[in-house]
This record gives C-alpha cells, structure tokens and sequence, in this order.
C-alpha cells in the first residue's frame, strides 16, 4: 500500500486492538519463557487470526471491510475448534481474556477521555504496524500451528530440543513488542530507538535479517516524521 493510503482507524477501533495485541504478546512471553507447549501453540495461533489486523489499523476501511464488526463471532468460533480438539480449559479463558473487549484504555495507559491520547504520527504508525504484520506471520511459522486436529499434549523431548532455537526468537519478538501498543499511543514519551536497537534481537542468528529490514522501514519512518516536526516549527 501507498503511503498515501494511510488512514488511521478511529480511535475506539484503534484502542479496542491495540489492547488486544498488548494482551496477546504479554501471554506469548509468559506461554514462552514457561515453555508451555499448549500455550505456545494457542499463541500461534493467535498470531494467525491477528496477521491482518495491523495494516487495517493504518489503512482503515471501515465497515467495507467487516473485520471489526464480526470479530466476537470469529474469535469465538476458533475457541470452539480448540475446545473439541481437547484444549485444556485454561487456554481456552487466556484465549478469551486475550480478544475479549475490558478496561482497553485503562490498560493502555489512557484516560476515560482519552484526553492524554499521544498517538504516534501517521507514517511512523503505518511503519509498526508492518511491522507487527511481520512479527505476527514470524511467530506464526515459529510456533508451529501447522497441526491438523490441534495437537494441545506436551511433546516429548526431542521435539522441545528441537523447537528450542524457534521458541527462544518468539520469545524475543514477544518481549520486544509488548510495550509497543501503549507507546504507540503515548508517542512523546516514548523513545523509539530504545526499541529499534533492541539488542536480544539483534543477537540472535534466526531473527537477523527479518529485524535488519523490518527496523529500516521503522527508522526512516521515525526520521521523516522527526524531519515533518522539526519543518513545522520553523514556520
């Protein structure tokens, strides 16, 4: 999509999935650093139900595009696959807690007025949420959801020694990217190259180049918006 194309979704649209993706990669890193295979899974899949979302917050389409007015339905129906599939019960009330509407602005850091809303500028917005498309679809292969029925038992040994590399840059990305969706919206207080030069993540092999060109488009991104700022106080 062309940068023109921006437009960012409204601002009750916007904080009821930020809170979702907050949530979601604060239980990734919690099913991670665990190693709760069930719960690896379950974020997995979570990731794949999310991919889309992240460019419909920066391009955003309204009602044309439906994805927002049957969310509860479709979240719902994923949660009944699992159930069949033998999901332990637990997954299944993280899964709501995950998607289920709560206090989003609280959460976020925000007021019932939304009267400290910062939201980062547009461009710099659009670049994240690439970028969480990108962090979705990589946690999406890395936690294999590939399994038909859903396989919710603990593997045994060699499959974890062998998952081990693929669970540690998961984990990464989801410690990485929880604080985002709140500095997103709290953008003057937030220092992105606190983030752009996370150093776990550049560490390690496997996320290497995914990072390297993901972080450009974020960085130009951010000295653009940077450069916009500093021109219109000039004027």
């Amino acid at each position: 999509m062309e940068k023109a194309d921006i437009n960012i979704a409204p601002p009750d649209v916007l904080i009821r999935y930020l809170a979702v993706f907050s949530r979601f990669f604060r239980e990734s890193q919690k099913f991670l650093d665990a190693e709760d295979y069930g719960g690896i899974l379950l974020t997995g899949h979570a990731a794949n139900v999310l991919h889309h979302t992240p460019m419909n917050l920066s391009h955003y389409r309204g009602v044309k595009a439906d994805w927002k007015e049957r969310s509860s339905e479709f979240f719902g129906s994923w949660a009944s696959r699992f159930r069949a599939d033998g999901a332990p019960e637990y997954l299944l009330t993280i899964w709501d807690e995950i998607f289920t509407p709560m206090q989003d602005h609280a959460e976020l850091g925000l007021h019932a007025d939304l009267s400290n809303l910062d939201l980062a500028p547009p461009v710099v917005f659009d670049a994240f949420m690439a970028l969480f498309l990108d962090a979705c679809l990589s946690m999406r292969f890395l936690n294999n959801i590939s399994s038909e029925p859903v396989e919710w038992q603990m593997p045994d040994a060699s499959v974890i020694k062998d998952g081990e590399r693929a669970i540690i840059a998961s984990t990464q990305i989801a410690r990485a990217f929880a604080p985002l969706p709140t500095a997103l919206l709290h953008w003057s207080s937030f220092d992105p190259e606190s983030f752009i030069n996370h150093e776990e993540m550049i560490e390690r092999t496997v996320l290497r180049e995914w990072w390297a060109r993901s972080i450009d488009q974020v960085r130009a991104a951010v000295t653009a918006a940077s450069a916009e700022d500093a021109k219109k106080q000039t004027l």
